[in-house]
This record gives structure tokens, sequence and C-alpha cells, in this order.
């Protein structure tokens, strides 16, 4: 099971991406996405939903908690703001 800073780090480097170019697509500093991996801080909504864009990716799949007592019933957020339901999570 990847941690935050794993999924979050995984999906920057799967799109070639340093820390700091990443931080400069959205808008923050190199040292926000630092400790953004190194769960040293947690993101606003609007950095996450901005993270989520930059990395084709979805808030719940870059940050929740993956521990099955969190998991989400009513499915996930896309960059966006559309929900997902569980299946279509599954699926993608």
């Amino acid at each position: 099971m990847l941690h935050q800073r794993e999924r979050l780090q995984e999906a920057r480097q799967a799109k070639g991406l340093t820390q700091r170019q990443l931080a400069g697509r959205i808008g923050i500093q190199q040292t926000t996405i630092a400790r953004l991996e190194l769960q040293q801080h947690e993101p606003s909504l609007r950095v996450a939903l901005a993270l989520a864009a930059a990395l084709d990716s979805t808030v719940e799949r870059l940050f929740a908690d993956k521990s099955p007592r969190a998991a989400s019933p009513a499915g996930g957020v896309t960059h966006d703001g559309e929900r997902t339901s569980d299946h279509e999570q599954e699926a993608a």
C-alpha cells in the first residue's frame, strides 16, 4: 500500500516533473511540494485540486488515507470537482 508521500511523488515522477516544475505549473513554492511529499503539510483544497489536475489524477488517489476504515463509500472527486463512484474508480 502506497502512502501519501509515495503516491504524490510517484505521480509527479511518472509525469517526468521535478518538484520545482510541478510547483511552477500550479503556482506554489517548491518547498510546499517537498513538504507535501514528506507529509509535513496538508494541501488546501485549491492546491489538492491543482495537483490532481496537473498530474492527471484525483485528489483521493493522491491524498486519501487508504486504510479500509477510511474508504469513502460515495467514491472520489476528480480534479474538476466531479464525483466518481467506487465502480468508476476501480475501472480507471
